[in-house]
């Protein structure tokens, strides 16, 4: 079991709920982007959790220098009952990626 926890959090993703790893998110991104040719990315995150958006403004930075575009949709549970935004916001996203190319 203890070796199962070493493991985890040795080869855990950058998170920016574990303090320690944080420097390496970026570069961690960065290597997914190249290795998947990704050329857009949306961040979810739960209204309200300030790990995440603490993080976006230089994580958008850093993507905006490799021509990167990114959209920030926050979610709650009140908004289980209203997604038509979303899906309005997704669907301009995916046009300018798809103009993009």
């Amino acid at each position: 079991m203890e070796e199962y926890y070493v493991k985890f959090y040795q080869y855990h993703f950058p998170d920016p709920t574990l303090l320690y790893s944080l420097d390496n998110r970026q570069k961690e991104f960065k290597k997914l982007i190249q290795n998947r040719k990704i050329s857009g990315i949306i961040f979810i995150g739960e209204k309200f959790c300030k790990y995440e958006y603490f993080e976006f403004p230089t994580l958008k930075e850093s993507f905006n220098e490799i021509n990167i575009p990114t959209l920030l949709l926050e979610f709650s549970i009140e908004d289980n009952y209203n997604i038509e935004s979303y899906k309005t916001r997704i669907h301009a996203f995916y046009e300018l990626l798809r103009n993009k190319k």
